[in-house]
């Protein structure tokens, strides 16, 4: 893990948590290295949800953190290892100044050590990319505003 800094006082004043409601649209961060990967859940996403809005992609940590900053999401899904500021490490910075944020993490990597590092950083679900078909049930069972299509 590389520990990139990124201002906390800079991410709290811009950290304002967006609660959907039945007229508004979720929003969604999808960070991966891989472009395929990417498009992958999104289109799960897309195929399954109502309520789906815009969604913001990016491969790496840091970016992560800006885009976060920047748009906002209802939910962030993030690979753990990527290059620069990997997953975890980006979470941690996020949580740290939104604690509310809604992350999954979504990982090739089953290994305990990853898993218990993302429940320390107080994530909503550590899923298997071979198992991203489950990303839209943890998002309804966390999000009673958004329903399956």
């Amino acid at each position: 893990m590389q520990n990139e800094q990124v201002d906390p006082l800079l991410l709290r004043t811009h950290c304002a948590f967006f609660v959907s409601t039945s007229e508004a649209t979720m929003r969604l961060l999808v960070v991966d290295d891989n472009a395929r990967m990417r498009a992958l859940m999104i289109g799960v996403l897309r195929r399954s949800l109502t309520g789906l809005g815009e969604v913001y992609e990016c491969g790496e940590g840091g970016e992560a953190v800006g885009m976060y900053r920047e748009r906002h999401p209802d939910w962030t899904l993030m690979d753990v290892q990527m290059p620069g500021m990997d997953g975890l490490e980006a979470a941690r910075h996020i949580r740290a100044v939104c604690p509310e944020a809604r992350i999954i993490m979504v990982s090739q990597y089953g290994d305990p050590a990853y898993r218990d590092e993302a429940a320390q950083i107080g994530v909503v679900a550590y899923v298997l990319k071979e198992d991203v078909g489950d990303i839209p049930a943890i998002i309804l069972q966390n999000t009673p505003e958004v329903h399956q299509i």
